[in-house]
């Protein structure tokens, strides 16, 4: 004799549905497998998670033109195409950012730690600073050539190349 068919509260699973619930929380929630789930109520599924993103969608716009800004940009993140990117284009050329952000101690920090991290991975993958022919020398493009002169000297490093060390002795 087969197993008695579970019933279900139909009900229940429309209102989770509604509320973007995945399969496996509305399965655990109303008490059967997802399987069973999916299998008897595909559409039921379908239809009210739609239902939730309409009033979903609804409350948003109407949040936006409320003034919301968050909404507002989120709104215009995903149907618009807009993004928080900015683009610098001048009909002179290429702008210096980092002389542009010179003001901002913060960016600056963060910049010429980004290029000391750089000039570590160089030096790092380097076969005359690491001693092994076996690692090859790798290209990292410098960050921006003019990084160095932005930061204090407190906080500049030594240079490794500067005369005399151990590691001063010539390519073989």
């Amino acid at each position: 004799m087969a197993r008695p068919r579970l019933q279900l509260d139909e009900a229940t699973i429309e209102r989770l549905a509604r509320y973007q619930c995945t399969n496996v929380e509305i399965a655990a929630a109303v008490g059967c497998s997802t399987d069973t789930l999916v299998r008897r109520f595909a559409d039921v599924l379908t239809r009210c998670r739609g239902h939730g993103k309409t009033k979903l969608r609804a409350r948003q716009f109407r949040r936006a033109m409320k003034g919301s800004d968050s909404m507002l940009i989120h709104l215009g993140k995903n149907y618009l195409a807009q993004s928080d990117k900015m683009k610098m284009e001048t009909t002179e050329g290429p702008v210096d950012v980092l002389a542009a952000y010179a003001n901002d101690p913060k960016l600056r920090d963060r910049a010429c730690q980004l290029q000391r991290d750089l000039d570590d991975a160089r030096n790092a993958l380097d076969p005359l600073t690491t001693g092994s022919p076996d690692v090859p020398r790798v290209e990292v493009p410098a960050a921006h050539p003019g990084l160095g002169r932005l930061h204090d000297a407190a906080a500049e490093r030594p240079d490794d190349e500067s005369g005399g060390g151990p590691d001063s002795s010539s390519p073989r």
